[in-house]
């Protein structure tokens, strides 16, 4: 099961307009398309334009409401849920990011070799913004290297406080399975710092 109800309204849009593109291009296979506007002389290029509406606290709160982490359901967002992470540090700091170390179990838990490591499905019920599984759907997500060699992606800054951003937490084995600690207890917080 895919926990997308926090995120309705964003996938909704994103589904309705596959589901369009899908039928509109099984049925109109064969029909031959304008690729200029009817009154203009020459060619331009097609494009796109959207109008999009970003209201308060709907881009800026959690993407996942539930304040229980639930390990049998995917969390979707900029970490691969079916891979572990390890923590690269660097000296500088925009380069410091967790890279892909391997698969997870079926659970979607980092065990076996994979201990002391971060599930990619954990890490997105505790990190990712609304407005950052809208930029991730649309974009691919926020750049912040994008390089030839390296592309690291940045999650949305918050910026209005905690309100939005309740105190979650996960506590007993599953500590050790989704994250690199081996605590009793794990509290995290997106407080914009």
């Amino acid at each position: 099961m895919i926990a997308l109800a926090p995120l309705r309204a964003v996938m909704r849009v994103v589904a309705l307009t596959l589901l369009g593109a899908s039928s509109a291009t099984s049925a109109l296979a064969t029909t031959p398309l304008a690729d200029r506007p009817v009154v203009a002389a020459v060619s331009v290029p097609g494009n796109v334009a959207l109008a999009l509406s970003f209201e308060f606290p709907t881009f800026n709160s959690v993407a996942y409401t539930g304040d229980t982490f639930d390990a049998n359901l995917v969390y979707l967002g900029y970490f691969d849920p079916r891979k572990c992470y390890e923590y690269v540090h660097n000296a500088s700091e925009p380069l410091r990011h967790f890279a892909p170390s391997g698969a997870t179990n079926a659970n979607r838990a980092c065990v076996g070799t994979q201990q002391g490591r971060w599930s990619g499905n954990f890490m997105n019920w505790a990190t990712m913004q609304t407005v950052d599984v809208f930029r991730w759907v649309l974009t691919g997500g926020t750049r912040s290297v994008d390089t030839t060699s390296m592309t690291l992606l940045e999650r949305a800054r918050n910026t209005t406080g905690t309100s939005n951003f309740p105190l979650r937490s996960i506590s007993g084995g599953t500590v050790s399975q989704m994250s690199a600690l081996n605590w009793g207890q794990l509290h995290v917080r997106g407080d914009g710092t």
